[in-house]
């Protein structure tokens, strides 16, 4: 069984050519039919994904051997080399656990990551042969006398701003020795790269690609829709026959905001995450109300006009908090469930300038060269790493947004006078829908004692999940440990009806 990427899938190329497809014929000329390869692979892959299929894989098809070629998308969105090595570990664990002979393909990063990130994440590999605790019989690309050795191009093609991919991969198993290459016509004329070390083609992503890439990975396509004066961006993936989840960004942040965690949810339920009309890529007027009771309004409109309010669960980050709570008030037989991630609100217990005057929010306005890393500094407890290019055309992109995120704070400050503790906590009373709050610990933004002050105000809200070692960003610091908790709220919601909907039954 292979448990790989877009490589081993082979996304971009036609299926008889995919390197796992050859390896089944090949083994069908030398040994006829006394080998079956199934290709468990999936194109975006990450090592958490499969983490999460590999039990159902095992039960299912109880291999014999299990290769594992992941952990290229993982490096690609710059995840601590810690966690990736954690994820290998237990996929081969697992593995060996069913009795499976393990054999995991190694990786290596473009040099535009760094080269202590590139270091660190080649060791990821380097570690299994050498570690005393995983059976002998699981091998590594670095262990030169086992089992495999593999190299993989990444190569960038321009049109559409797609990513491409071209990989060579060489097996090599006893007397056995087979060079498979994989390969898609490209114009030549679209590619930026130069070979390094003769293993990678130096791939100069835009930011576009990408945010491509994650939308692959999380299972999501890219789509417009005009409301009335808006044309609304989203981005939408899952089975739309199952329970709808609205995702809902915070200040500054954009869908691809949410790309990370979706990725955990759109196999089990219908996702769709909207570009607010204060940011990312949807259009309105210049003279738009970008006040959040407007902003929910309209944010209702765009969800009728794609038919999904019906048992709609709403999740909502820092201010996009605050605007799936105005929903969930506003529309309460609607709203199944509600999930709030270090949620803007007025609160007593706030004690951070930002909470307390949100003018002191115009601190985290990225507006000009630099501001990024500081920003980044302010929000995570641990800034994610990702390649120089990469942020900073995330930098260059939040400049151009300076003034629409000042105006948005000017609505806030605006607010902020007119609403006091009292009324907000009168309108997060009016909701029904059961709750989850989660909170990063160290949140510099909004302080981890609110999240207690938040759920005494909700009727049906669950003790706050708190996650220590994260700031202000969980969807981004530890997506996975987001879905870990959203997953089972999730499942045992859906159940659930909703008492407003149940007191109207005897009225007929």
């Amino acid at each position: 069984m292979v448990l790989g990427d877009s490589i081993s899938a082979g996304y971009g190329i036609e299926p008889q050519q995919a390197w796992v497809n050859l390896l089944q014929k090949r083994l069908d000329q030398q040994y006829p039919k006394q080998h079956k390869v199934v290709n468990a692979s999936v194109s975006g892959e990450t090592t958490s994904g499969a983490l999460a299929r590999l039990p159902k894989l095992l039960q299912t098809h109880k291999p014999n051997v299990v290769v594992i070629e992941l952990g290229g998308n993982d490096g690609l969105r710059g995840q601590p080399p810690q966690m990736i090595q954690k994820n290998l570990a237990q996929l081969i664990q697992q593995s060996q656990k069913a009795n499976a002979t393990v054999v995991v393909l190694g990786m290596k990063m473009p040099p535009n990551y760094g080269t202590a990130y590139s270091k660190a994440f080649e060791n990821n590999y380097k570690v299994f042969s050498l570690h005393q605790g995983f059976n002998r019989r699981t091998d590594t690309v670095y262990n030169r006398h086992q089992v495999c050795r593999r190299w993989a191009i990444w190569v960038h093609q321009g049109v559409n701003g797609g990513l491409n991919r071209t990989a060579m991969a060489m097996t090599k198993y006893h007397n056995y020795r087979a060079v498979i290459t994989l390969s898609r016509k490209f114009n030549t004329a679209n590619l930026r790269s130069h070979a390094v070390e003769n293993t990678i083609i130096k791939d100069k992503l835009s930011l576009q690609s990408y945010l491509l890439q994650e939308r692959v990975t999380a299972g999501l396509k890219t789509k417009t829709l005009k409301v009335d004066d808006i044309v609304w961006s989203y981005n939408e993936g899952g089975a739309v026959d199952k329970p709808t989840i609205l995702l809902i960004h915070g200040f500054a942040g954009n869908r691809d905001n949410w790309n990370r965690v979706a990725q955990f949810l759109t196999p089990y339920y219908h996702v769709v995450i909207p570009d607010l009309p204060t940011n990312g890529d949807t259009k309105v007027p210049d003279d738009f109300d970008l006040s959040m009771p407007n902003v929910t309004e309209r944010l209702r409109r765009f969800v009728e006009a794609i038919h999904i309010q019906d048992k709609l669960n709403v999740a909502g980050h820092s201010i996009g908090g605050s605007i799936a709570t105005l929903y969930a008030a506003q529309y309460p037989f609607d709203t199944q469930s509600l999930f709030l991630l270090n949620s803007a609100g007025i609160y007593k217990n706030a004690n951070t300038n930002y909470a307390k005057d949100p003018q002191y929010l115009k601190h985290l306005i990225v507006s000009k060269p630099g501001d990024f890393d500081d920003v980044m500094q302010r929000v995570m407890q641990t800034p994610i790493k990702m390649p120089y290019y990469l942020k900073r055309a995330q930098e260059k992109q939040l400049i151009t947004q300076a003034e629409k995120n000042s105006k948005v704070i000017d609505q806030l400050v605006t607010l902020n006078r007119i609403y006091t503790t009292d009324s907000f906590a009168r309108v997060t009373r009016n909701i029904e829908a059961p709750t989850l709050i989660l909170w990063g610990k160290q949140d510099k933004i909004i302080n981890v004692e609110v999240a207690n002050e938040l759920k005494s105000l909700l009727k049906r809200a669950e003790a706050p999940v708190i996650l220590n070692n994260v700031g202000h960003m969980p969807l981004l610091e530890a997506e996975q440990a987001v879905a870990q908790h959203y997953l089972p709220f999730l499942a045992k919601t859906q159940k659930l009806k909703n008492p407003l909907a149940d007191k109207l039954i005897p009225l007929n």
